[in-house]
């Protein structure tokens, strides 16, 4: 029995969630490109590394930005880890309406689906979208 409990509880502990697991290379939901996260700073970011058709930021606010290309934008910006399960604090820019939302992020399917949750004001007025790992 206590050697059954052991086994649990080294289980647990090797199962819990790093910050880091977030980071690496995952498919767009559109399926028309890639993003990549990073760590820069003790926070969490991402960029778009290649899409399969030119698209510019013709939704930007700034009318200076909007002739900027997608790929190698920076799209998500300062997320912190929560120290349990989720990537909160950050900002989401969506190029598609020029908006910039707040944002959650969190790791499902064995670290191989970053569901992203972008909304105003209340988490349950949002969106969210998964991103596949690339393997």
């Amino acid at each position: 029995m206590i050697y059954h409990l052991f086994v649990l509880l080294l289980v647990c502990a090797f199962n819990q969630p790093s910050a880091d697991d977030v980071i690496g290379r995952f498919h767009a939901p559109d399926g028309v490109g890639k993003i990549e996260v990073y760590k820069r700073n003790g926070k969490y970011y991402g960029k778009a590394i290649c899409c399969n058709m030119e698209r510019k930021d013709i939704h930007n606010p700034n009318p200076e930005l909007r002739n900027r290309t997608v790929v190698g934008l920076e799209f998500i910006s300062d997320f912190e880890w929560d120290g349990k399960s989720a990537y909160r604090n950050g900002k989401l820019y969506y190029p598609q309406n020029g908006a910039t939302y707040d944002c959650v992020m969190w790791l499902e399917n064995n670290n191989n689906t970053l569901k992203v949750r972008g909304y105003v004001g209340v988490s349950m007025l949002g969106k969210t979208v998964a991103f596949e790992r690339v393997q």
